[in-house]
């Protein structure tokens, strides 16, 4: 299927992968240049919260108005890959994958080592003290409060 990728920049989408996997997030467009130039790859890719996809990977994508969850296969991706990846997307400018990371976060903190446990809660009092967005900080509250009941 020959899809125009270029025209999701800056648009939240709904991308389907080769394998039917579908994630949801606001895309950033990088064309073969940059990609060849910053992974040696020729080949136009979207990236949604820290993951490439790359053309040929990509089977299908749309644009959504609303996402169908508080967070999806994207989020739980970026968990399985560990703290630093998440540290990533909680530290990126776009408060969609923030939050959509929280609430990931939230449901499934038990699947963090105590280590990362640990990094995550520096990197929510950080959140806290900077994010201007009240729905984030409530989440990073109710996070830092959720890691403090596994303490127990």
């Amino acid at each position: 299927m020959n899809i125009n990728i270029k025209r999701y920049d800056n648009k939240k989408i709904r991308l389907e992968d080769l394998e039917g996997n579908q994630f949801e997030g606001i895309a950033i467009y990088d064309g073969k240049e940059y990609n060849e130039l910053e992974y040696g790859r020729r080949e136009e890719s979207l990236t949604l919260s820290q993951n490439i996809f790359y053309r040929s990977e990509i089977k299908k994508v749309v644009c959504i108005k609303e996402y169908s969850s508080s967070y999806g296969k994207l989020e739980e991706t970026v968990l399985e890959a560990g703290i630093d990846l998440i540290e990533e997307v909680l530290d990126s400018e776009e408060e969609d994958s923030v939050y959509r990371m929280l609430c990931c976060l939230e449901e499934k903190y038990f699947c963090l080592a105590k280590s990362d446990q640990t990094k995550l809660y520096d990197i929510l009092n950080t959140i806290i003290k900077y994010s201007n967005k009240k729905e984030i900080k409530e989440k990073a509250r109710l996070l830092i409060e959720k890691g403090k009941q596994y303490e127990r």
